[in-house]
């Protein structure tokens, strides 16, 4: 009997090789005697997504031009093809699966691992895909564990549901952005604009977001606002007491200063006092949107950048699985933490005695882990000096994190003081920390909080009162962190998921549909375009997704139908674009665009302006066929050389430009037909000429 082990990837497939016994590597695979499993046994792997989704044109030639008249395009079935870079490894899958009698599915245990590995064996054929099958679920890359997982395989019919998950949203995403990505670079091209729009299901809420937060920045008028201030002095110590409302009009706060004689010393009677002990235990063990949050607030990490160096570390064997939205453990992950405390601390150079040795509900819950758990250290501890800069801080994170769980609740009492006078609240507090257990493990400095001296209701206090100037403020800008981790705008919405919005993220920053500074997310101009052309559309709206990865999570469960959901999609899809026009949107942000990538009126045609276009400047009249090109005998022509060619039908002179057998320097003129030509101030020089004397000169 054989078997083939199929793993997503080939660092993940030699580790299970290596886990489960003595190995024998080859180049798209490994032999593996094992004890663990019967019989013969093959570890394979793809390389990330060895299979695709065709594009258009593999339907049909006629595609490769893109058309709105080809739009809706709405297969009957849909085509999968293997990816280029990877056909050789395919083919030894492919052999591998089709010679084995049993195949076990360990790619990642998760939607995205279900829908690679179902891919490449839906793309082997029907033979393939009657094997029997088990499903690896791991939650750890240590050897032990993975053993573990290994002699308790699922069926791969639990998990089964996931892939059809995941092949529903890859299926939906393709038809939404293969059909209004043409739709929009079509009609964006057509106004004269350069470059593919691409449009995404979960992508283009998402730019909406962050065009809309900059939208309320910019259109934000600062108010000014007016609260009272009270200064009083016990003990030596300084007291600031300071009033809730806020007052907008300062004629209204004038009065009031004047009704209640504010504007000399009052003696006033110190209505209540209020203590309140509070416990706070330690937060939540960490997930994947925990982490990246982290990483982005403190060390500026980008959310994909944090998931790498996360599955980095989960490779390696010193991380659980990264791509989990779980905040709880099992009794079992608990007791293996609790048994290695000491290593732990050690790690991050802070002993201390365990204040919590059994469960805790908060952090420890069976119920709660249903595919994975929280991220936490795994028991293989690596030596902190070999990994990189990025994989300590967030290893480091990790630990310390996880730490928090066993040490003693944070204790504080805070301790209020109120003035009452005439019906207008002054309120002062301070806080004593009586037990900063958990927080020892916080590197942050806490901020110091005042300290009050001994007060008693009924007593009398001598308070100046003064009035507080201070401006509203505009809403926050979203960071990386804001927008796509753990409690971010995309989770509080329900767009995409925690293992999908880094890669949402990034892929807007690549496309260029925002910029990132100092973790502060900023659409570009582009960015701005997308919006304008589907803030009114269902597309552009973050509610729609939404509803859509709402329906996604019943497929995943069993509950939700996949052809219905691609028949709501295909309906959407087609009325959509049926109802469109290219006056459906507002056309104000395309022209202003087109204004600022001006570089001058066109010469030719006198109706067009001519536009940047890579290798040449060109006409945004369709109709016209004037072309600058950039380069002119071996010279480049700058942007502002440009500009001053079409004002003035002359450049500057510009030197060194390459004859056939000389350089020469000369004006570039804008002729009456649209072509160039030169204007010489002088003649071109002739190329030197070596001159020896005839005859040496004797020697006295």
């Amino acid at each position: 009997m054989k078997t083939v082990i199929l793993a997503e990837k080939p660092a993940q497939g030699k580790a299970y090789a290596e886990a489960l016994g003595t190995v024998k590597s080859y180049k798209t695979h490994v032999e593996v005697d094992t004890s663990i499993l019967p019989g013969e046994v093959i570890v394979t792997w793809g390389i990330g997504h060895l299979i695709s989704m065709a594009p258009m044109e593999r339907y049909d030639e006629k595609y490769k031009k893109w058309a709105i008249a080809d739009l809706p395009f709405l297969p009957n079935h849909y085509q999968y093809e293997i990816v280029d870079s990877t056909k050789t490894q395919f083919r030894a899958v492919k052999k591998l699966l089709e010679e084995t009698d049993n195949i076990i599915i360990a790619t990642d245990a998760d939607r995205e691992g279900e829908n690679i590995a179902y891919s490449i064996i839906n793309k082997c054929g029907e033979k393939v895909q009657r094997k029997p099958k088990k499903r690896l679920w791991a939650n750890s890359m240590v050897a032990k564990d993975l053993v573990t997982a290994f002699k308790n395989l699922r069926d791969s019919s639990e998990t089964y549901d996931f892939y059809i998950e995941a092949q529903t949203r890859q299926i939906s995403d393709w038809l939404v952005g293969m059909n209004f990505t043409r739709y929009f670079t079509i009609t964006a091209q057509n106004s004269g604009l350069e470059g593919v729009y691409s449009i995404g299901r979960v992508q283009t809420p998402c730019n909406s977001l962050v065009v809309l937060n900059d939208l309320e920045i910019n259109q934000f008028k600062p108010e000014t606002f007016y609260k009272f201030k009270g200064q009083a002095t016990k003990n030596q110590l300084d007291l600031t007491f300071t009033t809730k409302i806020k007052y907008m009009d300062c004629t209204e706060i004038q009065k009031i200063v004047e009704e209640n004689n504010f504007n000399q010393p009052l003696e006033t009677t110190i209505t209540k006092i209020e203590k309140k002990k509070s416990v706070k235990a330690a937060p939540k063990l960490l997930n994947l949107g925990g982490i990246q949050k982290l990483g982005n607030n403190k060390w500026k990490y980008g959310l994909d950048d944090t998931l790498a160096t996360v599955q980095s570390l989960y490779t390696k064997g010193y991380l659980s699985y990264p791509r989990t939205e779980c905040n709880h453990i099992t009794t079992s992950e608990f007791d293996y933490l609790l048994e290695n405390l000491e290593r732990y601390q050690d790690v991050v150079d802070n002993r201390f005695e365990a204040a919590y040795t059994a469960p805790r509900k908060l952090h420890v819950d069976n119920e709660k882990v249903v595919e994975h758990y929280a991220i936490i250290p795994t028991t293989h501890v690596p030596k902190i000096e070999t990994l990189t800069e990025e994989e300590q801080n967030i290893y480091l994170a990790v630990v310390n994190h996880t730490l928090q769980m066993f040490a003693a609740d944070y204790e504080y009492e805070v301790t209020t003081a109120v003035i009452d006078h005439n019906d207008i609240e002054f309120k002062t507090s301070g806080k004593v920390i009586l037990q900063k257990g958990w927080k020892n493990l916080q590197k942050e400095t806490e901020k110091e909080e005042a300290i009050l001296p001994p007060l008693t209701e009924g007593e009398i206090i001598s308070m100046i009162v003064s009035i507080d100037e201070g401006e509203t403020k505009p809403p926050a800008r979203l960071t990386e962190a804001t927008l796509g981790a753990e409690g971010g705008l995309m989770e509080k919405l329900d767009i995409g998921r925690p293992a999908t919005r880094a890669s949402i993220i990034k892929v807007l920053i690549d496309r260029g549909f925002m910029t990132v500074k100092n973790t502060q997310l900023f659409p570009t101009k582009k960015g701005k375009l997308i919006y304008s052309m589907t803030k009114e559309l269902l597309i552009g709206k973050p509610e729609m997704t939404a509803k859509w990865e709402g329906y996604l999570k019943l497929i995943g469960s069993g509950k939700g139908n996949q052809q219905t959901f691609l028949k709501n999609i295909e309906k959407f899809v087609h009325s959509t674009l049926t109802d469109l026009s290219e006056n459906s949107f507002d056309k104000g942000e395309v022209n202003k665009i087109i204004e600022a990538s001006k570089i001058g009126d066109c010469p030719k045609c006198k109706t067009g302006i001519i536009t940047d276009k890579k290798k040449l400047f060109s006409c945004t009249n369709e109709a016209c066929d004037f072309v600058l090109w950039k380069t002119i005998a071996g010279k480049t022509l700058s942007l502002s050389q440009a500009k001053e060619l079409l004002q003035t039908k002359k450049t500057k002179l510009i030197k060194g430009f390459k004859g056939k057998k000389n350089t020469f320097d000369a004006k570039i003129i804008l002729k009456e037909d649209g072509t160039t030509g030169f204007e010489f101030e002088t003649k071109p020089k002739a190329a030197s000429k070596k001159s020896y004397p005839k005859k040496f000169p004797r020697k006295a």
